[in-house]
């Protein structure tokens, strides 16, 4: 191979590399290089540690709740079946044997401060409005999209095209009182192009 590379002169601003040939280190080498290797592993392990210990120092603590507060509680609870009613002097009322059939839930809400009761209900009682219903100007049928362009509510495609034809024949009608009709028009938005 370096009689080819005597052959090839290098290219402008290439350097010539220079393989070393690798031998074999000696076991009292590859002691030395273990040896280094675990001290510098040592002092790695070492600074971990202490990176840890302050962490664990450092750790936040939850601050506790000062102020009233409400807690919700919800259980699972048997379905009880009493038993027969019997008249026997031994027994007096039902029978002693209770079968659970089934379970149910049980939810339960706790107030820390018996005052925060009528403005937690107040709360719970306001119903909210199902939201307003939208019809399209054209179709008067309730609205399925919304153009984005003009904000208008629609509910076909036909319906779409109306709105942007109307709203391109609005555009040039403003464009010529303000620039006047020798000014350009805006371009004409694709009407069946609903992202436009």
């Amino acid at each position: 191979s370096s009689g080819i590379n005597a052959e090839w002169p290098l290219r402008p601003g290439k350097r010539k590399v220079i393989k070393k040939e690798w031998k074999m280190p000696s076991q009292e080498e590859v002691l030395e290089e273990a040896k280094k290797t675990e001290e510098k592993n040592m002092e790695l392990l070492d600074a971990f540690r202490r990176h840890e210990e302050l962490k664990k120092k450092s750790k936040a603590t939850k601050r506790a709740h000062m102020g009233a507060y409400v807690r919700y509680h919800s259980i699972a609870a048997p379905i009880v079946k009493f038993g027969n009613i019997t008249n026997s002097p031994q027994h007096s009322g039902y029978d002693h044997k209770v079968t659970a059939l089934r379970y149910c839930t049980r939810n339960f809400v706790t107030f820390s401060d018996p005052r925060i009761v009528p403005s937690f209900l107040q709360k719970a009682n306001k119903t909210s409005s199902p939201p307003e219903m939208l019809y399209c100007p054209v179709t008067r049928l309730p609205a399925k999209y919304i153009d984005p362009l003009t904000l208008t509510p629609y509910a076909t495609a036909k319906a779409f095209r109306v709105i942007r034809d109307s709203f391109a024949a609005y555009e040039e009608l403003r464009n010529e009182e303000l620039y006047g009709s020798s000014k350009r028009t805006r371009k004409r938005p694709n009407a069946d192009d609903p992202g436009n």
